[in-house]
């Protein structure tokens, strides 16, 4: 061990090449086995980085989100606000005869968000189905993945957590002093 560490700490020590034990200087075998284990270590660490390491992905950010944005307010706001004679023109501009549509809406203002199609039972048992591919594909994945899965979700999060609390405020009515209080507070 103090060749390993005279070695170190004194690299121009002449190295023994040969099987002599009369000159002096440090074995090569020594060396290179701290050179070996290193290179192992990094490749095994660059391995593990590679496969745990969260992936990024990219979204778009909706209109609604950010701060100045701007909509037409409706007065008494609901669910069905699109139904009324005076908001008519918040339909959208093709709609589906027969189908049922939901007004979205900021609490706090009465902006008008959008106005979405509803879903109807097919539309929900094509999703469930789409649900039930996905989950039967999940169930195959490794913990490894699956953390990978995770990771990625929370450096997602941190990264955007001032989006996240703009829309959850904006969804929500609430201020963003009080986001976590939303559901246990009245007000």
């Amino acid at each position: 061990m103090n060749t390993v560490i005279s070695f170190i700490l004194h690299p121009l020590i002449p190295v023994n090449v040969s099987d002599d034990d009369d000159q002096e200087g440090i074995d090569i075998v020594y060396p290179l086995t701290v050179f070996f284990a290193i290179g192992i270590w990094l490749v095994v660490r660059r391995y593990h980085k590679m496969h745990n390491s969260p992936v990024e992905f990219e979204f778009s950010i909706p209109e609604p989100a950010y701060p100045n944005w701007k909509s037409i307010p409706i007065k008494n706001a609901h669910l069905k606000s699109h139904l009324e004679p005076e908001y008519e023109h918040l339909l959208p501009t093709f709609t589906d005869t027969g189908r049922e549509y939901i007004t979205c809406f900021d609490p706090a203002s009465g902006l008008h968000i959008n106005t979405i199609l509803a879903d109807n039972q097919e539309d929900i048992a094509r999703k469930i189905k789409a649900a039930e591919k996905a989950q039967k594909t999940w169930r195959n994945t490794t913990f490894t993945q699956r953390r990978r899965v995770v990771r990625s979700l929370l450096k997602w999060l941190v990264d955007n957590q001032g989006l996240c609390a703009r829309v959850a405020c904006r969804d929500s009515g609430k201020t963003r002093k009080r986001p976590a209080f939303s559901y246990d507070y009245p007000g």
